[in-house]
This record gives structure tokens, C-alpha cells and sequence, in this order.
């Protein structure tokens, strides 16, 4: 009788954290979304920030490989071109 009081216990921590993923999944889809836009127009600062934020919830998720994964896609984007500037005007 023991192990199925056990059984019963453990069933409202697996749903707790069953419900914490479900919550912190739309967080994770949109940091990777902007994460992801920002390496496409090639905004390196941008995709840091948001990809840092991703890392600490993958890290709070306990889902090391994906946070491994994003910050050698990250320390991989290349850097952005600079933007042209004005022309000096001739004299």
C-alpha cells in the first residue's frame, strides 16, 4: 500500500511541472522566434539579448543540449555589416 500512496504523491509534482513547461513554451517559442529573425537581418546584438534570455529559460527547463545548441549558433552568426553612411560632400 505504501508504493501507491507514493504513486499518488508524485502525481501532483509531475503535474505542477507538467503545467511550469506548458507555461514557459510560448515564452520559448517567441524568444526563439526573435532570436532567429535578428540572426536572419544579421543584428548580432539583438539576437544576443534575446538569445541569452532564451538560454536561462532552457537552463531553468533543464534542457542543456538546446542551450549548448543556441549559443554555438550565437558565437557562429556572423557580425553585421556596417551601414553605409553618409557621403562626405565635395567642396
Amino acid at each position: 500500500m505504501a508504493a501507491a500512496g507514493v504513486r499518488s504523491a508524485s502525481r501532483p509534482a509531475a503535474l505542477r511541472e507538467c503545467r511550469r513547461l506548458e507555461d514557459s513554451g510560448g515564452v520559448v517559442d517567441v524568444l526563439d522566434a526573435l532570436t532567429r529573425l535578428a540572426l536572419a537581418r544579421g543584428d548580432r546584438d539583438e539576437a544576443r539579448l534575446y538569445g541569452e534570455r532564451l538560454i536561462k529559460v532552457y537552463l531553468a527547463r533543464s534542457q542543456e543540449k538546446e542551450a549548448q545548441e543556441l549559443e554555438a549558433l550565437l558565437a557562429a552568426a556572423p557580425p553585421r555589416p556596417p551601414r553605409p553612411g553618409p557621403r562626405p560632400s565635395s567642396p
